[in-house]
């Protein structure tokens, strides 16, 4: 692979390089494509440096094929960016910058058992700043540079196993400066039987940092076990680990301070039982964890053996039980404690009812009773909840449908132990919408009211009200136009402390036409977006963005203008006209287009 060192003083020099280089490339046996192009961009606006870009870019895209066809292919992808960028604000000032980035993809014997792929990737970058006080000195530069290679081996068994070898490496260079360095070495095994699924990786990685002068050093390894004998029984077996040492050049004359090492182990193992066609499933399983970790003058350790048991049974089709069970052993080397939690529960779900010849109904009950104790406290809980709910759907016409939804809750819940506490709760909520479908778009609106009061120790109070409204509009066989607005409304009093409100909206109008002005393939977007921030101390936004998009041939043009308003709460207090004719506090706009020649 090579590399085009940027000429500040031809912009262009590297595009023609390029386009010279894919040309002598062409032959037969060559596929070649790829795009040359030139880019505008001017930024202005309140409290910034109004800037003006213009840039040259193109991309090269070549593949082929090594010795004969199916024997090997390669592919070469080569970009490149020039841009000169002005600030026409303040201190007048530009900077120039260049970017070149290649790959190389080789894969041979791609449809083998021992298929190869090689893989590198180079970029190299320069940014220059100069002033017009002094145009021939150059007041700050930064270059750098990367690289990437990557090797795969990979061998495939007649079984459809699978083995892979892999290394890569990757440099990063800034010309004159920091540089950085990591290489990884890695193997990956997929084993699989009838009954067995095996999936093992390792890796080894080395990094080099030259400004901290630290080397790190890390060790990955996960293993996954799958075993199924029957559509009933599953079990997972899972392995890891995780080491990393890190290690630092200490000055002259001084300790080191930055070395460390981490060390992180785990082994678990569980157990699926769900037969079908029958109510009972049953799971559990183990899991051991070893953690230790060391600074100067610092080490860590931890080790934790944890098990879980559920069971869930479907008695009939509306009534369930559930059981849990989980205990924990967690040792940190100066103390150890033993955390367990029991759980029981059901629930009752009635069949669906007509109600009124108009509604369908159903209600529910559950409750559950709970055991914690976590080896500081112990905790013990009972939770019963019952509700109910009731919809109706029907028919405004051909093409539109109403709905609405209303349902209500009540729960309460008793815990005692070293906490004594009672809570109760009452939910309600109310939820209309109607759609509507035809040839010349579809609407949509909906509205969501919901109130919920807590009593006993704990008191509070959230009413959320949600509203929303979408419009498309087919205008004719190339344009189209729709919208949207969304308002939320949430207000929460916790146990006294306070009364909170607080808003939410946004708003959005799009109009599109794929052939304006009568002109084929001319695409124009106008589209239009407003928001209202959810506090007074928020930021309200609006934007407004036209767009001309074309197309003819080979050849791609853009044209684009947008702007950007940024309101305040207090000053604006919701000036209808101030938002329509986007005028805020802050404004910006920005202008950018594009012209794309492909080949």
């Amino acid at each position: 692979m090579f590399q085009v060192r940027p000429n500040p003083r031809r912009p262009c020099l590297f595009l023609v390089t390029v386009f010279s280089v894919a040309t002598a490339m062409a032959s037969e046996r060559l596929d070649l494509s790829g795009n040359l192009g030139y880019s505008f961009r001017s930024l202005t606006g309140t409290g910034t440096n109004d800037t003006v870009s213009n840039q040259l870019h193109g991309t090269v895209n070549a593949r082929s094929y090594v010795g004969e066809p199916g024997f090997g292919t390669v592919e070469v992808n080569l970009n490149g960016t020039q841009d000169h960028e002005t600030f026409q604000s303040g201190d007048p000032s530009h900077n120039n910058s260049t970017i070149l980035t290649g790959d190389l993809n080789l894969s041979m014997i791609p449809q083998s058992r021992a298929p190869f792929q090689l893989q590198f990737r180079a970029s190299d970058s320069r940014v220059e700043y100069i002033t017009p006080e002094s145009s021939v000195t150059n007041l700050g530069s930064r270059e750098y540079s990367t690289q990437h290679l990557g090797l795969r081996q990979s061998y495939l068994t007649e079984d459809g196993n699978r083995f892979q070898a892999r290394y890569d490496t990757n440099r990063w260079n800034e010309h004159g400066g920091r540089d950085y360095k990591d290489d990884i070495i890695g193997l990956e095994m997929d084993l699989r039987t009838p009954k067995n699924s095996v999936t093992a990786k390792t890796s080894y990685q080395t990094a080099d940092q030259s400004v901290q002068d630290q080397t790190t050093k890390t060790v990955i390894l996960n293993v996954d076990h799958f075993y199924y004998p029957t559509r009933a029984l599953r079990m997972d077996n899972m392995l890891s680990y995780f080491g990393v040492d890190n290690e630092t050049t200490p000055p002259l004359n001084s300790t080191n301070q930055g070395d460390s090492s981490t060390d992180l182990a785990q082994i678990s193992s569980f157990i699926f039982w769900r037969p079908l066609k029958r109510p009972l499933t049953v799971s559990g399983g183990v899991r051991l964890y070893d953690l230790s970790g060391s600074t100067t003058g610092n080490d860590t350790t931890m080790q934790t053996a944890s098990a879980t048991a559920g069971m869930f049974y479907q008695q009939t089709k509306n009534i369930r039980y559930d059981a849990s069970l989980e205990v924990a052993v967690n040792d940190n080397s100066i103390v150890q404690t033993t955390a367990m939690k029991e759980r029981i529960g059901a629930l009752y779900q009635s069949d669906v009812y007509p109600l009124f010849s108009t509604f369908t109904y159903q209600w529910y009950g559950s409750g559950q009773a709970q055991n914690q104790d976590t080896g500081s406290e112990t905790l013990n809980s009972v939770i019963g909840r019952l509700g109910h709910d009731a919809q109706r759907q029907w028919p405004m016409s051909d093409n539109a449908t109403a709905r609405v939804s209303l349902g209500q809750a009540l729960s309460g819940t008793r815990q005692s132990g070293d906490i004594t506490m009672t809570t109760q709760r009452f939910d309600n909520s109310v939820s209309l919408s109607w759609d509507q479908h035809g040839e010349s778009g579809t609407s949509y609106i909906q509205m969501s009211v919901s109130d919920s009061r807590g009593f006993g120790d704990v008191q509070n109070t959230q009413q959320f009200a949600n509203f929303q409204i979408l419009r498309n509009q087919t205008l004719n066989r190339s344009s189209s136009v729709s919208g949207n607005l969304t308002v939320q409304d949430v207000r929460q009093d916790f146990n006294g402390q306070g009364v909170s409100d607080t808003v939410t909206a946004t708003g959005e109008i799009n109009y599109q036409n794929s052939g304006i002005f009568g002109v084929p393939r001319l695409r124009f977007l106008s589209d239009w977006r407003l928001s209202r921030a959810a506090t007074d101390q928020g930021v309200d936004r609006g934007e407004w963005e036209n767009r001309f998009d074309y197309a003819i041939g080979l050849l791609n043009l853009s044209l684009s203008w947008r702007h950007i308003a940024l309101y305040s709460h207090s000053d604006v207090q919701f000036s209808a006209w101030r938002y329509v004719s986007m005028h805020g506090e802050e404004d910006y706009e920005l202008i950018y287009g594009q012209l794309t020649r492909s080949f």
